[in-house]
């Protein structure tokens, strides 16, 4: 579960080594952490334009 956390987050201070054959899983988690950040941005970003034109209306 930290080595999970660790991932997703990049807080990245933990020494954590997974076992060979949870690699590909370790990959795969810390990729979905950039891809819900990316995706976190630009729904906020999206929020913001549309508060904003609406306060110039």
């Amino acid at each position: 579960m930290l080595y999970s956390l660790n991932a997703i987050t990049s807080y990245g201070h933990a020494n954590l080594q997974l076992e060979d054959r949870w690699h590909l899983m370790g990959a795969m988690e810390s990729l979905n952490g950039w891809l819900l950040f990316g995706l976190s941005t630009a729904f906020l970003f999206a929020m913001m334009q549309r508060l904003s034109s609406l306060d110039s209306k």
